[in-house]
């Protein structure tokens, strides 16, 4: 990030572009002090539970003013046809129109599902949303609910993360520590992004 940063910091200045991270960080604390040693100012969210399912870091991408994405994986060496083919392109409205609003999940409606169901994805699923829209006193309904998916496909590495995280943050809580800030969803936690991504995040 810190390269990005600095070869588009002039296009940044003059309001052409908008940076936006996201990290699969446990540890928000230590990304907002890198973000503060850095210099970086822009919005950073947080997906500690790698919502995203990202596989590797970093990847970058360049969004229109639509939520579309325009360029994957631009090479840094070629930041300068960032500002003469993507900044300076007009790419018009996009047909799929703005990006949707973000909604808490009805939880009771995940629990029935996971009840009745009784597979993982079910379990799992309805562990995400308790992990991050569920509050801190839900934090270990979550974690039970993880497990519950876990003794169901127990070859499941994500569920295993994921319960490993929602474990760390108990942990915190029993610290003192907040568990996280409100869920702030991608596409409406800066007026210059737009993505569907459909995931609720934690805005740093």
């Amino acid at each position: 990030m810190p390269g990005w940063h600095e070869a588009t910091k002039t296009l940044q200045d003059e309001g052409v572009i908008q940076m936006v991270g996201i990290i699969q960080e446990q540890h928000p604390d230590r990304a907002r002090l890198f973000m503060q040693w850095k210099e970086m100012g822009w919005p950073l969210l947080v997906d500690s539970y790698n919502l995203l399912e990202v596989p590797y870091v970093p990847i970058t991408l360049a969004l229109d003013e639509s939520g579309v994405i325009q360029r994957l994986l631009p090479r840094l060496e070629d930041e300068g046809q960032l500002g003469q083919d993507f900044v300076e392109e007009a790419f018009g409205v996009s047909a799929h129109g703005a990006a949707p609003q973000a909604a808490a999940p009805d939880l009771d409606a995940l629990a029935r599902s996971a009840h009745a169901r009784g597979g993982a994805r079910a379990w799992r699923d309805y562990a995400d949303a308790l992990a991050v829209w569920g509050g801190d006193d839900q934090i270990d309904t979550a974690i039970d609910a993880y497990e519950t998916a876990a003794r169901i496909e127990p070859g499941d590495g994500t569920t295993h993360f994921r319960l490993g995280v929602a474990h760390r943050m108990r942990r915190a809580l029993g610290n003192g520590a907040r568990h996280r800030s409100e869920p702030v969803h991608l596409a409406t936690a800066h007026p210059a992004v737009r993505s569907p991504v459909g995931q609720a995040l934690s805005l740093l």
